[in-house]
């Protein structure tokens, strides 16, 4: 029973906070569907904002993030191609 303690430990160390937090809303809806009338709504509300925080970072922050990314190294390939080009 302590070496399962030790590794659910161990595990949850593992993760990364996008997965911890999943587990933490995942928790909260279900929570949420099984709690009285006034907690029902912000144990469901809550659940699923962070899902949806994290949704709008992978999809506005990470992307725009990724596609400068690309464009930087375009840029500087152009700059380096005409510079060689140059000499």
């Amino acid at each position: 029973m302590k070496r399962l303690l030790h590794f659910v430990q161990w595990q949850w160390a593992q993760f990364e906070l996008w997965q911890k937090c999943w587990i933490f809303a995942m928790f909260l809806i279900g929570a949420g569907v099984t709690a009285p009338e006034p907690y029902k709504i912000y144990l469901l509300a809550v659940g699923c904002a962070i899902i949806l925080g994290f949704w709008l970072k992978w999809a506005l922050y990470d992307g725009t993030r990724n596609a400068y990314a690309r464009y930087k190294e375009e840029q500087e390939k152009i700059v380096s191609i005409m510079k060689d080009g140059a000499n």
